[in-house]
């Protein structure tokens, strides 16, 4: 089994391919850029995860090209292992820290790119188990106080 996981350097994304590495899936995770790979990585060291059945591939959302490169090596590597899709779990945001200081407890402004999910899922979409695959997409509320 496969999974595909955008956020992958932090947050709920991180715990994710956690734990479907425990799980035994090979997965996919994607991350902004070099941060968000050692971040990863030493979480997963820090859990004692084994990661053998890991690809990373950078990727920040808001770089339609980068979005495009990235795609292109998730393809190659799909058709290396033979393998389907069996989950996409969508957990990457762009968020912003402009104004932002951690002494006078600003908002953080977070928003999600929709557009960089939307286009790896389209590229992938022939890639999809075609039985029982899902795709879950995490939305922050934006309403939250």
């Amino acid at each position: 089994m496969l999974a595909v996981i955008t956020g992958a350097g932090s947050g709920i994304g991180r715990v994710c391919v956690a734990k479907l590495l425990l799980r035994e899936y090979y997965v996919f995770a994607f991350v902004r850029g070099k941060k968000g790979e050692e971040d990863l990585l030493d979480f997963l060291a820090q859990e004692n995860i084994r990661v053998f059945r890991l690809y990373i591939f950078r990727a920040d959302f808001c770089e339609k090209d980068e979005v495009d490169e990235a795609i292109v090596q998730a393809t190659n590597e799909l058709i290396k292992l033979g393998e389907r899709i069996s989950i996409f779990i969508n957990c990457a945001g762009v968020y912003s820290q402009i104004g932002h200081n951690k002494n006078t407890k600003r908002e953080i402004h977070f928003m999600v790119n929709y557009d960089a999910p939307l286009l790896l899922m389209r590229a992938l979409c022939d890639k999809f188990s075609p039985t029982g695959a899902r795709i879950i997409c995490l939305i922050p509320n934006f309403n939250h106080k």
